[in-house]
């Protein structure tokens, strides 16, 4: 329930992603995500594959919350196709590829910037 609560207001909008662990350091919060294992659709051959080839950690710049910081640490997968032995990552609605931010905060960021270009045109 109270994972839940925290998915939705970091803005995610994966239903596969949970919460690991919640912790403070140096005034920010620091989230550690984790996604279920789901079956892939291997970019090169384009065939399904659920074979866990290797995980990583990736940092990422959530929205800040009660005038702190967010960090979000995302434990990715990374996954080998049986047929073509290719490996490539999980596709991810959080963040897209090669981004350090989610893309709720990219998308308030685009917000804020258009408001703000139409005071300005406003005076």
């Amino acid at each position: 329930m109270q994972n839940h609560f925290i998915i939705e207001m970091l803005g995610i909008k994966g239903t596969n992603v949970d919460v690991w662990e919640i912790r403070e350091e140096s005034g920010s919060f620091v989230i550690e995500l984790f996604t279920n294992v789901r079956k892939q659709k291997c970019p090169s051959c384009k065939k399904g594959t659920k074979r866990v080839h290797s995980y990583r950690n990736q940092a990422i710049q959530g929205p800040i919350v009660s005038n702190r910081r967010v960090q979000i640490s995302l434990r990715k997968r990374r996954y080998l196709c049986i047929e073509c032995h290719c490996t490539f990552y999980e596709r991810l609605q959080m963040v897209d590829h090669y981004q350090r931010c989610t893309s709720a905060l990219q998308t308030t960021a685009l917000t804020y910037s258009a408001i703000v270009s139409l005071l300005q045109r406003i005076d």
